[in-house]
């Protein structure tokens, strides 16, 4: 069964989440911040991220820097999700090294989407990003 890590500061969407993605066949962890994530990425394995971009501080760029810099395999399993009309997230968007996903989306596409970029090859380890990131408070 392969692991994914959920991080999303709101209770309501992480509960739907979980049970989209446990239906779809997958162990689900989620966690509320970027450094809580971090956290856990530093002591156990996943298959892939889904980082939602509303979460307190902007930890969804330091949790992508810090999959950069010390899980780069795991840079083409990383799904950020983001309203298409968040002030200030066309700028993000064209940094981004990750797909994205935009609110609001069905069940079946969320599904989806996560099966199709496990399908993805991870990236090679030895392809590392320059980029360091710091860990946020909650």
């Amino acid at each position: 069964m392969e692991r994914v890590l959920h991080v999303e500061r709101r209770l309501e969407v992480s509960r739907w989440v979980r049970t989209v993605l446990e239906t779809a066949g997958f162990e689900v962890t989620t966690e509320e911040c970027g450094e809580a994530a971090i956290q856990r990425l530093a002591t156990a394995d996943f298959d892939f991220v889904l980082v939602s971009l509303e979460t307190p501080a902007k930890p969804s760029d330091s949790i992508i820097e810090w999959i950069a810099a010390n899980r780069p395999h795991l840079l083409s399993r990383v799904l950020t999700v983001d309203m298409p009309l968040r002030p200030g997230g066309s700028t993000m968007l064209e940094s981004r090294e990750t797909p994205l996903l935009f609110a609001p989306f069905s069940t079946g596409e969320l599904a989806e989407r996560v099966k199709s970029l496990l399908t993805v090859r991870p990236a090679d380890p030895r392809r590392r990003s320059t980029r360091r990131g710091h860990a946020m408070a909650c």
